[in-house]
This record gives structure tokens, C-alpha cells and sequence, in this order.
């Protein structure tokens, strides 16, 4: 009778300065990648109206409910 010995693990390895993905903030997002660029601050300011408004919604929704 033979026995074997067969071991898993798992690691993890930080990228490089090189390769880690540059981090950009919510108006960046928008203007990035867009070809009309006077826009992309119209749609910042849409989509900052919109979250506004749905977070204020939320909370009267939570307040009602408690």
C-alpha cells in the first residue's frame, strides 16, 4: 500500500506599480472614453442629480417604513 501526498493552495500576488489599474473618480468616469466631451459634465451632473434623488427617496421610504 502506497500513500500519496497531494497539497492546494492558493496565492496571491500584488501587480507591479506598472500593471496595477489606474483609479478615477466619478467625473473622470464620464468624460473618459467619450467622444463628445461637452457632455460628459452634463452627464456627471444628470447622474449626480439622479443618485441624489433616489438616496432621498430611499431614506423618506425608511423613515415611513420605521
Amino acid at each position: 500500500m502506497s500513500t500519496s501526498s497531494v497539497s492546494k493552495g492558493c496565492f496571491v500576488f500584488k501587480p507591479s506599480a506598472k500593471k496595477r489599474r489606474k483609479t478615477c473618480d466619478i467625473a473622470e468616469y464620464f468624460s473618459l472614453g467619450c467622444d463628445g466631451g461637452e457632455n460628459s459634465d452634463l452627464r456627471y451632473q444628470r447622474c449626480q442629480e439622479l443618485w441624489d434623488t433616489v438616496q432621498s427617496d430611499t431614506q423618506s421610504l425608511q423613515d415611513e417604513l420605521n
